[in-house]
C-alpha cells in the first residue's frame, strides 16, 4: 500500500488507500479501529483525499 491518507471528520475516522486496482476507504469510530471493510471508490488515481463542504463528503483524487 502506498501512502494512505487518514483523517477525522465529525467524530469518525476515514482512511483512504491509494490503488492497487482502485482507491478505497474504510471508516472507524476510533483511530485504532475496528475499521470497516474497504469500500471501493471506483477511482483509479493516486493520492485520494477527504473533502467536506456543506456537510457533504466526497473523495477527490489528485491527478497522476
Amino acid at each position: 500500500m502506498w501512502a494512505p491518507y487518514l483523517c477525522e471528520y465529525e467524530g469518525r475516522f476515514y482512511i483512504y488507500s491509494p490503488p492497487i486496482t482502485a482507491c478505497a476507504w474504510s471508516i472507524a469510530e476510533h483511530p485504532l479501529g475496528p475499521w470497516s471493510e474497504p469500500i471501493d471508490l471506483g477511482i483509479n488515481a493516486i493520492d485520494p483525499a477527504h473533502i467536506a463542504e456543506n456537510g457533504r463528503r466526497s473523495s477527490t483524487p489528485t491527478a497522476a
